[in-house]
């Protein structure tokens, strides 16, 4: 079992209408499946230990496109704080990075600490709204008795 993609070549995106997708990344179509999928939700890590939660999209057709390789956007470039090194004839530059499967929890953080208030508020307001039915509910249970 494949627990996770090494990548060691990184490029912006290519494609400018994936800027307007806030947490996108984009990988080699045939290591979607063991990561599980084109719209998972993946954690990329680096090797000094920077972590950051994103969604896993294939490049499509582009023969120069290497295995190891992944398209990420500034943001998350900063975030990773994956400096400039030299960049090759398809616009790589080298990083070591590992990209694994998002655990359920890793996700709803993802989304609760979320930059863009279209991600994040929806999740807060019905999280909180989750609690205060149970609460309601165990309420509700206690008065019949």
């Amino acid at each position: 079992m494949v627990t996770g993609l090494h990548v060691t070549q990184q490029r912006s995106f290519t494609n400018p209408a994936d800027y307007e997708a806030f947490s996108l990344i984009r990988v080699h179509n045939q290591r979607l499946a063991p990561l599980g999928g084109r719209n998972a939700w993946v954690v990329l890590k680096t090797n000094a230990g920077k972590r950051c939660c994103r969604m896993i999209r294939g490049i499509g057709r582009d023969p120069g496109f290497p295995e190891d390789g992944i398209e990420i956007d500034y943001e998350t470039r900063l975030s990773l704080q994956i400096p400039k090194s030299s960049i090759n004839m398809q616009g790589f530059h080298g990083c070591a990075m590992e990209i694994r499967r998002a655990t359920a929890l890793e996700v709803l953080r993802a989304h609760w600490d979320h930059p863009d208030p279209a991600y994040r508020i929806p999740l807060q307001i019905s999280l909180v709204s989750f609690v205060l039915g149970v609460i309601g509910l165990g309420l509700g249970v206690l008065s019949l008795k």
